[in-house]
């Protein structure tokens, strides 16, 4: 099946932070996507280093997946559709923390890394729109951490990652000093990643002690951090673990067969503990 190239651009520009982008960005943006097929099955991005792009949904349906932090166990956390993003929260945060495969032939368009940063770093509109919101896995994966830590081997950690996503907000912190106190009370505070943060690690929970009143940026990157209302952090079990099953107008009328991805297989064995980290500057409006 053929595609015709014009109507990439038509769709990608729907998409929210991307209908802000202005005419110069939108001409650029049509020379920088490429449209990839992928098959029923397939890996579309791993844990186990940052992607080199965003890669944007067009057609068909993906599996996300997250790991049981008790049994390390694949739970699948949302059917992705079109017009979804995977890879964008990784570049974000600076974190490989995303694992997806094809669940249905799908079609995808990518936009490198670097091309990504520019348009962040160019288009405060767009960046306030793509940085400040919270995502299912990045939620899930900081409170994956915490429930490491309890014993709660039946608790339904897709649902309460769910229920936590709503209510959780994003602040970044910009390189230096940031006083404890500045951070909204209301909620609880983890380190997303980002910018290097002194005494803290991603995943860790923000907290004061009577030897800091700071919190310490020391890196050129902001730091992103994740506000978790408290009564998301009082869980009980369930008796539930939910497994995966297995304006502007380009000219183009240019017809596309579209390629298929390289081959990766779908590891059988939770992905290794490795974070590959790529440090790239993200603007701080």
């Amino acid at each position: 099946m053929t595609y015709i190239k014009n109507s990439f651009l038509e769709f990608v520009t729907t998409l929210e932070g991307f209908d802000h982008l202005p005419d110069a960005a939108i001409a650029n943006l049509s020379e920088q996507v490429q449209a990839w097929r992928y098959r029923i099955g397939q890996k579309i991005i791993g844990k186990e280093g940052l992607s080199e792009h965003i890669t944007i949904i067009y057609e068909g349906q993906v599996r996300l997946l997250g790991y049981d932090p008790h049994t390390q166990m694949p739970i699948t956390l949302k059917l992705l559709q079109p017009g979804e993003i995977i890879g964008e929260i990784g570049l974000l945060r600076d974190v490989a923390c995303e694992t997806a495969i094809a669940s249905t032939e799908v079609v995808c368009l990518t936009l490198n890394a670097s091309a990504y940063f520019s348009f962040l770093a160019l288009y405060p509109a767009f960046a306030d729109a793509r940085k400040n919101r919270s995502y299912l896995v990045e939620v899930f994966d900081i409170l994956s951490l915490y429930w490491k830590q309890q014993p709660l081997a039946t608790l339904n950690f897709k649902e309460a990652a769910e229920n936590a996503l709503p209510q959780a907000k994003i602040h970044y912190l910009p390189p230096g000093a940031t006083p404890f106190n500045q951070l909204d009370s209301e909620r609880v505070w983890f380190l997303s990643g980002g910018g290097t943060v002194t005494n803290f690690s991603p995943g860790d929970r923000i907290e004061s002690d009577n030897n800091r009143d700071n919190i310490q940026v020391i890196s050129q990157n902001p730091a992103r951090l994740v506000g978790i209302h408290p009564s998301d952090l009082i869980l009980e079990d369930s008796h539930e673990i939910v497994l995966a099953v297995s304006n502007t107008k380009s000219d183009s009328t240019e017809e596309l067969d579209i390629p298929y991805a390289s081959d990766e297989i779908v590891p059988q064995t939770p992905p290794p503990n490795l974070k590959k980290f790529v440090k790239r500057k993200i603007p701080v409006f």
